[in-house]
């Protein structure tokens, strides 16, 4: 497909809330996304999300190789929520979604995002991948069921683990965290730079893709 490719770094993921947040970080980056079978055998919803994590990264191997790009990272994630054993992604109706935030309301729950981090060199393939998942803590309010109502009809649970988003509307639902903030929003911002910054330092040869992160 012609000449080669120089993309520093791509966003495996078509979130605009990751998308947005790797915005605030000032850096150039590419989004690339392609379908997956969202679904994981492991029993912990850490290990859940790094498997979904993985998937996504590895799904662009063909777009990465036909498009001779030289050398990149790709970043990937996926976030779950979880509450005595059970695990609770996007929903896909309002019950559902009215059905998990009852289930949540006036408890506490953990947020886990788990992060893949693929290094890409043209020729090589993926010669390394990082994952590593964060847990956050997050407690819940009672919500009246006329809150509840007003939240579903907004629309605003669509597309986000646990039927809500930290940073809207239900942030009135939210009685305390423990943990990182942005890993709730879904993605732990902080450590993925830092974890970044160590993959480079041990894999990567292109200094344009180092400075990024420098």
């Amino acid at each position: 497909m012609g000449n080669s490719v120089s993309c520093h770094f791509i966003l495996a993921s078509g979130s605009p809330r990751r998308r947005e947040m790797l915005e605030w970080l000032g850096f150039p980056f590419t989004i690339k996304t392609f379908p997956i079978d969202e679904v994981s055998s492991h029993d912990h919803p850490g290990d859940k999300a790094i498997d979904i994590a993985e998937k996504k990264c590895s799904a662009l191997k063909s777009w990465l190789h036909d498009e001779k790009v030289e050398s990149a990272i790709v970043l990937a994630a996926d976030t779950i929520v979880s509450k005595d054993g059970q695990c609770f992604g996007k929903p896909g109706s309002e019950d559902e979604a009215r059905k998990t935030l009852s289930f949540l309301s006036g408890t506490t729950h953990a947020v886990y995002t788990g992060v893949a981090l693929g290094f890409w060199e043209i020729g090589a393939g993926f010669t390394k991948m990082k994952t590593f998942w964060e847990e956050t803590t997050v407690e819940f309010y009672p919500i009246a069921h006329d809150l509840m109502d007003q939240y579903i009809d907004s629309g605003e649970y669509k597309d986000k683990a646990g039927a809500y988003g930290i940073q809207g509307q239900a942030l009135t639902f939210i009685k305390g965290i423990v943990g990182s903030y942005s890993n709730v929003v879904g993605l732990p911002l902080s450590e993925v730079v830092q974890e970044i910054k160590k993959l480079l330092s041990e894999e990567s040869k292109d200094q344009r893709l180092k400075d990024l992160f420098s």
